[in-house]
């Protein structure tokens, strides 16, 4: 509706209706012109508006069209440089992969032909450390395989208990750190640190001369009278200083070294010995005991020999210390040289003469050798190394007595979880001395790690006091528990492994020291009962032979 206003324009009338009244009201009412000017200025502000909201649009599809080019370009560069690192880990862990395996059999030959004690603890520590080091490199492969996706997953089924322990041997922490971390439960804000000490690769020196010297050095027996180590025990303390206040009378006596100012600069904190595995369910099952004796050691093999073993005893056929033929009779051999110490030097000087000391225990060799406890040809088949092979053959569970050394024993624990002949059907085992003997086994004890004091440490009187917490029976059996060794004290009654070792007569049990046979003897006597074991001499040539006799 239009109507006209006093100046005769054209006005659009605006009114609105009410419900309740049948009238109209006028509201307002305005000039058409005016009308059609506002229409025009929106439709120019509404243009204005489309036009800035299409040019923010844009500008906005521009940013983010560069900022995903951007974040698209930055994953390109960070897939290139996982792919690279996938590559390089790859590469890396195949190619040291390479050396260490070849290092490590190179190690195994140290092992296999080496008669010095020293240069065996050292190849020992080689092959712990080169085989946790293969670990390491395997696990990054297996990262490097997963980033890459080329891991391939195997259904298999596998043992609960056997995955438990493998976790409980990967987080189990090394036996000196432990005996630290019960030691700061005390004192816990104390702060040690320790370093194993040889004359290789300056590790003396750097220990003695660093800005930081360790307060505690790793050592062993044998370093006393060596003039290699002739520094490092002018900066240790002396620990039989009674200002020290060390009670170290829970250690037997005969494992106690001292230089000769008659001082003590180490105390032993692990030993090991010789003897056998024995696996005590079989006996059980046979109803039979564990032999005592010689005659016993007879009786018992024919009678295991009847139920259907093979061969009742085993050992790795090796020319070592771990060696069958050595762990079974050089506990009697050195008993018969402690018996007779005048003949001792001529023993060292390879005098043939002394020569005749070693009949009795080669004949009993040979008897051995000869009878139904060993099946020689089936351990020189069956066992291929003097450690690995030796425990995870014993973890058959068809192997009654299995010669070994102490060191072999500390690595059955680890190891349990890896058979899976062993996880299926476990077993009890002990550590017994072979019965080579009439009366019974030899118990020789050898100190494998002592620990020093750096009289030069910040931390002296925390590191005494450290000392003197270790050194008693309760803790030294659990740092020996730790790693399955023999701890030096006198009674080993309360360890389970080796409580058969706590019932040997005092006249049957001595420390290697007792011997004073130097190495050059005891090779000779390892060559001839290698000899005479393996049938390549007879008892009467390795006898007459003594000083000459061929060492593989």
């Amino acid at each position: 509706m239009t109507i006209k206003n006093a100046k005769g324009e054209d006005c659009v009338l605006s009114y609105t209706p009410l419900e309740a009244m049948t009238t109209w009201i006028l509201l307002v009412y305005i000039p058409a012109g005016d009308l059609m000017v506002s229409r025009s200025i929106d439709w120019l502000l509404l243009g204005i508006a489309t036009l800035g909201f299409l040019v923010l649009f844009i500008f906005n599809s521009i940013v983010m069209i560069t900022y995903n080019h951007k974040l698209s370009e930055a994953a390109q560069q960070a897939n290139q440089a996982n792919e690279a690192k996938s590559y390089f880990l790859s590469t890396m862990s195949h190619d040291i992969r390479t050396p260490m395996n070849a290092i490590l059999g190179l190690n195994e030959m140290i092992l296999r032909d080496s008669g010095d004690e020293n240069i065996m603890m050292y190849s020992e520590n080689i092959r712990a450390a080169g085989n946790t080091l293969l670990g390491i490199i395997n696990d990054i492969l297996d990262f490097s395989k997963i980033e890459a996706g080329k891991m391939e997953l195997i259904n298999v089924d596998y043992s609960f208990v056997s995955l438990l322990n493998d976790l409980v041997n990967m987080v189990q922490m090394r036996a000196e750190d432990k005996g630290l971390e019960r030691f700061y439960e005390y004192y816990p804000n104390a702060s040690l640190q320790y370093v194993t000490m040889d004359d290789y690769n300056n590790v003396i020196s750097s220990a003695i001369v660093g800005s930081e010297p360790p307060d505690i050095f790793t050592t062993n027996s044998y370093m006393i009278g060596d003039d290699a180590y002739n520094e490092m025990f002018d900066n240790c303390e002396v620990l039989s200083d009674p200002a020290v206040d060390i009670d170290y009378s829970c250690i037997k006596e005969s494992l106690i070294r001292t230089n000769d100012s008659d001082e003590v600069l180490m105390l032993p904190i692990f030993t090991t010995s010789y003897g056998m595995m024995v696996n005590m369910d079989i006996f059980e099952k046979e109803g039979l005991k564990v032999p005592a004796n010689y005659g016993e050691l007879v009786s018992v093999c024919e009678k295991l020999k009847g139920a259907g073993y093979e061969s009742p005893v085993m050992g790795t056929d090796r020319f070592s210390g771990s060696g069958l033929f050595n762990c079974f009779i050089y506990p009697m051999f050195s008993h018969d040289v402690i018996k007779n110490s005048d003949k001792v030097d001529a023993l060292n000087n390879l005098d043939p003469s002394a020569g005749e000391l070693m009949r009795p225990s080669l004949e009993r060799l040979s008897e051995f050798v000869s009878s139904d406890c060993i099946d020689v040809a089936k351990c020189e088949k069956e066992i291929e190394d003097e450690y690995e092979a030796v425990i995870m053959r014993f973890f058959e569970g068809d192997v009654p007595m299995m010669l070994a050394t102490g060191d072999v024993v500390s690595g059955t624990a680890k190891r349990e979880s890896k058979s899976e002949a062993f996880s299926a059907n476990p077993f009890k085992y002990k550590f017994v001395t072979v019965p080579s003997g009439d009366d019974g086994g030899y118990f020789i004890n050898s100190v494998s790690i002592c620990f020093s004091v750096n009289k030069n440490s910040r931390n002296i009187d925390m590191t005494n006091e450290f000392m003197r917490f270790l050194i008693c029976k309760k803790e030294l059996g659990n740092m020996a528990g730790l790693k399955r060794l023999i701890p030096p004290v006198s009674d080993l009654s309360a360890d389970e492994i080796y409580s058969e070792l706590a019932q040997m007569p005092a006249d049957r049990s001595f420390s290697d020291k007792d011997t004073g046979l130097l190495d050059p003897a005891v090779r000779q006597f390892r060559a001839a009962i290698y000899a005479v074991g393996n049938g390549t001499m007879t008892v009467d040539e390795a006898v007459a032979s003594y000083g000459s006799i061929p060492e593989e």
